[in-house]
């Protein structure tokens, strides 16, 4: 579905009403017209697991509570795979991939034989033309920034390369 933000559109009640957190991620799953968040912490504690849903059309927030998530994390990639219907979630404090299926409101580990390095701070988008996530860079956890691009297939389950650059000068 698609949603516009008209005069009618409360932004206060969507930033007032979201999940109180930093380093958290959200992508828009334009199937179901929802916005997916993910993560972060609170200012005050630990990283958060908790995956939260906005509605537009209601203007409300719901706490999914799925039964297992992805462990806390913050500062990771995240994107909206639209050939698969999934959310996915790459790195953070490892280098696990995760995908989130919102209609059924669960997670589940992908298990790819490579995966990219950890890392935190990286960007990831999905590519309609070759129906891959692209992920590209961030920083390893001793802050060493990564030139790297990644594919990750999300119906296959596999992480391919497609170029390194090296560590960033």
């Amino acid at each position: 579905g698609t949603w516009s933000m008209d005069a009618g559109f409360n932004w206060g009640r969507l930033l007032n009403e979201a999940p109180p957190a930093h380093g958290y991620r959200m992508v828009f799953d334009s199937e179901s017209g929802v916005i997916v968040a993910f993560g972060g912490d609170d200012f005050e504690g630990p990283l958060l697991n908790e995956t939260w849903a906005f509605d537009p059309q209601h203007q409300t927030w719901t706490l999914m509570a799925p039964v297992s998530s992805p462990s806390p994390r913050g500062y990771f990639a995240m994107s909206y795979d639209q050939g698969s219907d999934r959310v996915v979630v790459f790195g953070g404090p490892d280098a696990e991939t995760w995908l989130y299926d919102y209609n059924a409101n669960s997670w589940s580990q992908a298990s790819p034989a490579v995966s990219p390095p950890a890392r935190e701070y990286s960007a990831m988008t999905f590519d309609s033309v070759t129906g891959s996530n692209i992920l590209f860079g961030g920083l390893t956890a001793a802050g060493v920034p990564l030139g790297d691009t990644w594919a990750f297939d999300s119906r296959k389950s596999v992480w391919e390369l497609l170029a390194d650059s090296g560590p960033s000068p």
